[in-house]
């Protein structure tokens, strides 16, 4: 994968070091991390070596299973969600982008069910990932 970073597999980057990489957004980095905890007060934060191609990724789950994984990239992040077959069929018939719905129907299921990848540079995607968090935790 492209633009990958943190490599250093033997401590996780610090919050100095993701700010200085997000740059502009950070914040918005934050709001969903923010959100996701607003929406579920028991989210445990945890930084995850996935290897050489992925590097460091974030992970937020509750007591039950993973809500979302983000993953740093420079002035932009990554956010990757598993929908079980209820909240896949809510996301259908939400109001996220077209795209989003798309990639969602034709990705292969897996044992957690079928994933999303979504690029964020902006508050509008940012929210979308938001929505989206939402209707994983209530279907």
């Amino acid at each position: 994968m492209e633009n990958v970073i943190f490599r250093n597999k033997t401590q996780p980057p610090t919050i100095e070091e993701l700010q200085k990489t997000l740059g502009a957004t950070y914040c918005l980095w934050e709001s969903i991390r923010i959100y996701t905890h607003s929406q579920c007060h028991v989210i445990t934060d945890e930084w995850i070596y996935e290897g050489e191609q992925t590097c460091w990724s974030f992970r937020m789950n509750d007591r039950k299973r993973n809500i979302a994984y983000m993953l740093p990239r420079s002035n932009f992040f990554i956010v990757e969600l598993v929908f079980g077959q209820k909240a896949a069929q809510m996301v259908v018939f939400s109001r996220v982008a077209h795209k989003i719905k798309k990639d969602l129907r034709i990705a292969q299921a897996g044992t957690e069910g079928k994933s999303v990848s979504i690029i964020v540079k902006n508050e509008l995607t940012a929210n979308e990932i938001k929505t989206l968090i939402a209707l994983k935790l209530f279907h």
